[in-house]
């Protein structure tokens, strides 16, 4: 049976099958068989040619490759042609901002689209050699991402680079996002978890940073290869990182104590503050229901009826004046 595997031009091209190659030295002999007796692959590869009158004619090895070998060779030469006429072009854009970034252009990048960031990202990680940061804000990742983030980040950790990465506390809640984390600590890397943290931020080596420059964090990011502020974000992660806590084995879907402790803590700062359940749910990684719960929850225990009031009996009742203190179960 004839199969066509081979592609060319977009279309496939048959592979000579056993009953085509027995016909075939027949047909160069001189005999005579009708169009529908000869195999396709003979017709497709054009060593069979089916004349004016329907008959199949038998067409030499040497003028069959001709034919059909010339117009891949024209392609071929075309798209070499394209290929080095946008090396050039590149090269040539390259060399005129390396003008500009000699007096410190070029250091900054504003990067547009979900799917432009993500694809600058995933090259950034591959080209990173020494050391990876990454500060990840919020209580889940999507389950598409994670499967993403996986294989680049375990072929990261495979060439020696030391991977870091801060979550928020709430993650260890969702399950796919912790399953995610055992893997990529299993093959090295180190994470640690937070109560809550100013927003996304990503470090490869120590001269690329990523940052994102609209509240989403999904429309636009700005890529940065300024030495010194490379280094300042890199302190801040630093910083970070140490206030971090190691993780630890949990019980899946369930945060330990002091997870919750802790975030119970950033609840009421942030609501003393001032600040609404949305942004609640943005810094510490909750989603807005449980913030909305716990809201209701902590006015219910001190008796508030007023968002107001609530935030003035925290205050007073100096719940949030150290980490030590007393905290009523939400």
């Amino acid at each position: 049976m004839c199969q066509r595997v081979h592609k060319g031009n977009g279309k496939a091209l048959g592979e000579l099958c056993k009953a085509g190659l027995e016909l075939y030295p027949r047909l160069l002999a001189g005999e005579q068989v009708e169009a529908g007796g000869v195999p396709q692959c003979l017709i497709d590869l054009g060593l069979v040619h089916v004349d004016d009158r329907g008959a199949p004619r038998p067409v030499t090895p040497n003028l069959a490759a001709g034919l059909r070998l010339a117009p891949l060779r024209r392609d071929l030469a075309a798209r070499q042609e394209e290929l080095l006429g946008l090396e050039g072009e590149y090269a040539r854009i390259a060399r005129a901002l390396a003008s500009a970034a000699e007096h410190g252009a070029g250091e900054f990048e504003v990067i547009h689209g979900g799917a432009l960031i993500s694809e600058v990202l995933k090259l950034a990680v591959a080209d990173c050699r020494v050391r990876l940061r990454t500060m990840q804000p919020g209580g889940m990742r999507p389950p598409e991402l994670l499967d993403r983030a996986r294989a680049a980040d375990i072929e990261a950790l495979s060439r020696g680079v030391r991977q870091q990465t801060i979550y928020q506390h709430a993650v260890l809640a969702h399950q796919p996002t912790l399953e995610y984390i055992r893997e990529v600590v299993a093959a090295g890397a180190e994470v640690r978890t937070l109560a809550s943290m100013a927003d996304r931020l990503i470090i490869c080596d120590e001269d690329t940073a990523f940052i994102p420059i609209d509240v989403e964090r999904s429309g636009a990011a700005l890529r940065i290869t300024n030495p010194a502020i490379v280094a300042f974000l890199g302190r801040v992660f630093d910083t970070h990182w140490q206030h971090a806590r190691a993780l630890r084995d949990v019980t899946p879907g369930t945060r330990p104590e002091y997870a919750l402790v802790e975030s119970q803590l950033q609840v009421m700062r942030l609501l003393v503050s001032g600040a609404t359940d949305a942004r609640i749910a943005r810094e510490t990684g909750m989603s807005p229901r449980t913030v909305s719960a716990q809201v209701h929850k902590l006015a219910s225990l001190l008796g508030s009826r007023s968002r107001a009031q609530l935030g003035y009996l925290i205050a007073t009742h100096g719940l949030i004046r150290n980490e030590d203190a007393d905290l009523p179960s939400l």
